[in-house]
């Protein structure tokens, strides 16, 4: 999900990588059509998608909390993360509330429900950040909510760099940056896959001289079409999901 913004989760990607450690945090690099699958089957129930967009709340705000006073290079990238991972689950909110539009009020009603309850830890770096966003989300009027949730990005984003020494050129450069990733991240899961089979759900790989000698043979040929035909897609499984639910941004990954 990441994967345009750190290296890292590229170069070790693959179904044979194990996990890394960096900085106190265990990662793994998964495939979007893995991640999605997980996401959207649990985001069918709104209180489980509300632990996920406050984990990933917390987690952004914690992020930029950690920025310098005064950002530069690098450090100007964080809130464009943090859009990114947002606007995915902007994007699984779209799909989890597509098919009718008197369930997609109840599945609002429920996230709203559960998010306004929400309270920040003042004490904590990410605290004051955090507290901000969610007496924006209580300022804005019912019907307006959704709306303000999908501008979250650019809203902390926003809050964060009145507080840090940056130029008016550069802090507009960021908004803008910043709105371009949390709109096209959404827009990406529309194209992510869903129910795909096992053998298409994963980018293709390099195959051995072996492996293409193999598939020469019309035998071998014969079985890989026999089980390309009677083989059907994997249900997506829907994990539990409790209230110390890592952020997307951390999705497998063990502290």
């Amino acid at each position: 999900m990441l994967a345009g913004f750190d290296n890292e989760y590229i170069v070790k990607a693959g179904d044979n990588k194990p996990p890394w450690e960096a900085e106190g945090t265990y990662h793994l690099s998964v495939w979007n059509s893995v991640l999605t699958k997980t996401l959207r089957a649990v985001a069918v129930d709104p209180r489980a998608y509300a632990l996920l967009r406050m984990a990933e709340t917390r987690t952004a705000a914690g992020r930029l909390a950690a920025v310098p006073a005064e950002p530069t290079g690098a450090d100007l990238l964080q809130p464009t993360k943090n859009a990114r991972a947002l606007g995915v689950l902007d994007g699984i909110a779209d799909a989890a509330t597509s098919q009718n539009a008197q369930e997609a009020r109840k599945w609002h009603a429920t996230v709203f429900g559960r998010l306004l309850t929400e309270q920040a830890d003042q004490a904590e770096p990410a605290g004051p950040l955090t507290a901000a966003w969610l007496q924006e989300l209580r300022n804005t009027p019912e019907k307006q909510r959704a709306e303000r949730l999908r501008a979250q990005g650019v809203d902390m984003a926003r809050t964060w760099a009145q507080a840090r020494t940056m130029d008016e050129p550069t802090r507009q450069d960021l908004i803008t940056k910043v709105k371009n990733s949390a709109r096209n991240a959404r827009e990406e899961v529309k194209h992510w896959p869903l129910g795909l089979h096992r053998e298409t759900a994963q980018p293709s790989r390099p195959r051995s001289r072996s492996w293409r000698r193999q598939r020469s043979d019309p035998m071998v040929a014969d079985r890989a079409q026999q089980h390309r035909v009677t083989s059907r897609p994997t249900p997506p499984v829907c994990p539990r999901v409790t209230a110390e639910t890592p952020s997307v941004s951390q999705a497998m990954s063990k502290r």
